[in-house]
């Protein structure tokens, strides 16, 4: 499906193009990435992309206004992100499993930002806490969906 790049955001637009190129290399021999017991890493759909895309435009934008809230939809955001791109089966499943030999940096930038919006729902971070868990939060969106 081609998307007009009049209906899509410029980050949209690059995120299916990467997509795409990734896929067709992929499709030209590449092997996907096997993660913890065996769990293939996968690319994210074009509309996985988009939707993804769009959400974080949303998040991002409201942590002036509201750093708190901006924080727990970037964990629940970035939780879905990873569940969807094979990380893990569902996004609680970070709290038991070990340290994940073939992603470590990943997981232990999601487990930081994550410790920080368990803090902030009890109303005990922050705001130089909160911002630190979006830097976390951007840093990952911008490894794992901008790629």
């Amino acid at each position: 499906m081609m998307i007009p790049r009049s209906d899509a955001g410029a980050a949209t637009w690059r995120a299916i193009q990467r997509h795409r190129a990734e896929t067709a290399s992929r499709q030209a021999g590449g092997e996907p990435h096997a993660g913890e017991e065996g769990r293939a890493r996968r690319p994210l759909d074009p509309g996985e992309l988009a939707r993804f895309v769009q959400n974080w435009t949303g998040v991002h934008g409201q942590f002036a206004n509201r750093p708190g809230r901006a924080v727990a939809d970037a964990d629940r955001l970035l939780g879905d992100v990873l569940t969807a791109s094979g990380y893990w089966t569902s996004a609680s499943e970070h709290i038991a499993a070990p340290d994940v030999p073939d992603h470590p940096v990943v997981v232990d930038r999601y487990r930081a930002a994550h410790d920080v919006a368990l803090l902030a729902s009890q109303g005990r971070a922050s705001i130089e806490d909160l911002r630190q868990a979006m830097i976390h939060y951007r840093t990952l969106y911008d490894e794992l969906v901008r790629e």
